[in-house]
């Protein structure tokens, strides 16, 4: 369904996710916001990993907030923004902090977005090997 789903999925056997995630390493700006979308907060992160349902974003600073706006420059330098409830938050065993961010927007968009991330890793991965 995904390009290179096969080289960069990271299933396991006793995977309970409802979906396959893909490993990543996007840099992604964000804005933490509340439930009436007032802004919060904002900073920068890295997607780990994606799969139809979400992201895992990895940033320096804690994200505590119940919604989440997302944004970075998709394959063609277009820019992509994608709407999402944080399912969780935590602090790393480095000092790092991670947070599950459940995808708010219809499917088509996310399939979209999901593309557009997985694409431009792989972009990125091509253009650090040579």
């Amino acid at each position: 369904m995904f390009p290179d789903v096969e080289e960069n999925a990271l299933m396991k056997q006793d995977e309970r996710r409802k979906h396959p995630r893909i490993k990543t390493d996007n840099l992604m700006s964000y804005i933490c916001l509340d439930n009436d979308g007032n802004e919060l907060g904002q900073g920068m992160g890295t997607a780990v990993d994606v799969s139809q349902g979400g992201l895992l974003l990895e940033s320096h600073s804690p994200i505590d907030a119940n919604k989440i706006l997302l944004a970075f420059v998709g394959p063609d330098n277009e820019l992509i923004e994608i709407n999402g409830d944080i399912a969780y938050s935590k602090e790393t065993k480095i000092g790092m902090f991670q947070a599950g961010v459940r995808f708010c927007d219809s499917n088509e968009s996310i399939k979209k977005s999901i593309i557009s991330i997985i694409k431009a890793y792989n972009i990125q991965k091509k253009t650090i090997k040579h």
